[in-house]
């Protein structure tokens, strides 16, 4: 009986240090596995405060984007009103008082030269 007893004593301490360095295999997993952890964590951390700032970034290319094209767009109205004003000038130098209607000479009178009959009626000196 003794033998058995010390059989079986025998046996549950094998079978105990097998438990122990079982339990301390999974100990180091566990630390292995709270590291990584603790490492995506901060990975995870890293990637929000990258998105953040790219997100702010955009924001502000946006916001230039938007003032540039507006600016373009005044830009290129003002170009017109210029190339406008510059065809007007120029046709008002090269066609003379045509341009415009009567009344940019003065006053449209008998004798003046300008309009049906009197003198020089039908000649026109700017032509």
């Amino acid at each position: 009986m003794r033998n058995v007893a010390r059989a079986q004593a025998k046996e549950a301490r094998l079978r105990l240090n097998a438990r122990e360095v079982e339990m301390s295999q999974l100990r180091v997993e566990m630390e292995r596995a709270e590291v990584e952890s603790q490492g995506l964590r901060k990975r995870i951390g890293a990637e929000r405060a990258r998105g953040k700032a790219l997100d702010s970034t955009l924001a502000e290319a946006t916001t230039e984007l938007t003032d540039m094209h507006r600016r373009r767009v005044g830009m290129q109205q003002l170009l017109g009103m210029v190339m406008t004003l510059m065809v007007v000038l120029v046709m008002r130098l090269v066609m003379g008082s045509r341009v415009g209607g009567l009344g940019m000479d003065g006053p449209l009178t008998p004798g003046s030269g300008r309009g049906v009959g009197g003198p020089g009626a039908g000649f026109n000196p700017r032509l």
